[in-house]
């Protein structure tokens, strides 16, 4: 069944958005949206088989196997999955036989190397659904964070603050701190060399640096967060009144740790890179480089998590552990930089 819906999904979503300007866009969007709607239904079913009354009807339907209920539902299993294969089989068809025709304008602007990369590191972006859908997790959990804590006022974390002694401004740190945990989730720059493939050669033999190179790669993914959290932290300061001191601390841990997780991407893509594929969601889930950004991810942000209440409960005031956190992840974010143009360089041009 689950094969046959998502074939159903994709069929509709292809058909609907496909000739649309921004398709490509409403297609991630669609796709991202009906996870979490089928994520949330899950959940409520599962709250509601949380009763014994419900969960021992629902045992003992399973076991007595009762054909008038379960051949029924079998058939219906297998007409979706026919249904589905059906489907995608037009589509594979259909993408086949369609040849698009476009116009293109002869554009005489002047441009400089870092933007073109820029553009075509944008365009690949918007045009790749499967790279969207596995990046923008990110930022729609960042969107939706600042939402929740603006309609809920902090009033959920300001108790359990309370309760652990501790101040109350440290609430808007560790939001930082939540905010970069997703910014984690947010690593295009990790597959960027990959995603060139065998037209890699063609990129390494224009005259533009491999400094400009790593560095559009890099800018993209940072473009790509930062913009949304100062956006959503200028919300939060009109949203809670949240002094300028603690919304600098709120909006620079993230902001640091995406400048950091977007140099450490193209770093570790240049030592592992996937140049041979068979489709992108193979490289953005199988890659080895996106494997290690995404548990390296998650354990810089569980240390700096741990510490800062380490450093807590050390009787530290809320500033010292704020400037202890941002020193660290300024001197790790430099490191980073400064290998990327050294030995990143050097591994690029011999690829």
């Amino acid at each position: 069944m689950a094969v046959g819906l998502s074939a159903i999904i994709d069929f509709l979503v292809s058909v609907c958005f496909s000739n649309t300007k921004f398709g490509n866009i409403a297609k991630a969007f669609f796709t991202i949206f009906t996870l979490i709607a089928v994520i949330a239904i899950y959940e409520f079913f599962s709250f509601n088989l949380e009763n014994p009354v419900v969960m021992n009807n629902v045992v003992n339907w399973i076991i007595t196997f009762n054909p008038v209920i379960m051949i029924p539902v079998i058939i219906i299993v297998l007409l979706i999955f026919i249904l589905g294969c059906w489907l995608n089989s037009l589509l594979l068809k259909r993408e086949n036989r369609t040849t698009r025709f476009k116009k293109t304008a002869i554009n005489k602007k002047v441009t400089t190397p870092l933007r073109s990369l820029l553009k075509n590191e944008t365009n690949r972006y918007f045009n790749s659904p499967s790279l969207m859908i596995n990046t923008l997790i990110g930022p729609l959990g960042i969107v939706a964070m600042t939402g929740w804590l603006i309609i809920d006022q902090c009033k959920s974390i300001l108790p359990l603050v309370s309760a652990l002694g501790l101040p109350t401004d440290i609430v808007y740190l560790f939001i930082g701190l939540i905010f970069a945990s997703l910014v984690d989730l947010t690593y295009p720059a990790a597959v960027s060399i990959s995603l060139e493939g065998k037209q890699l050669w063609i990129l390494r033999s224009m005259p533009i640096s491999a400094g400009t190179v790593l560095t559009a790669k890099a800018l993209f993914n940072i473009i790509l967060v930062v913009p949304l959290i100062i956006i959503c932290g200028i919300a939060l300061q009109i949203g809670l009144k949240i002094s300028i001191l603690n919304l600098i601390i709120m909006m620079i841990i993230p902001c640091l740790t995406a400048v950091l997780i977007s140099y450490a991407g193209v770093l570790v893509n240049l030592w592992f890179p996937k140049l041979e594929y068979e489709n992108e969601n193979t490289l953005l889930k199988q890659s080895t480089s996106a494997v290690i950004m995404m548990f390296a991810g998650i354990f810089l942000i569980f240390s700096l998590i741990g510490l800062s209440i380490w450093l807590l409960f050390c009787n530290l005031s809320f500033i010292v552990v704020a400037i202890i956190l941002i020193s660290i992840l300024l001197i790790i974010t430099a490191l980073v930089i400064a290998l990327s143009y050294t030995i990143g360089q050097r591994i690029f041009n011999h690829l």
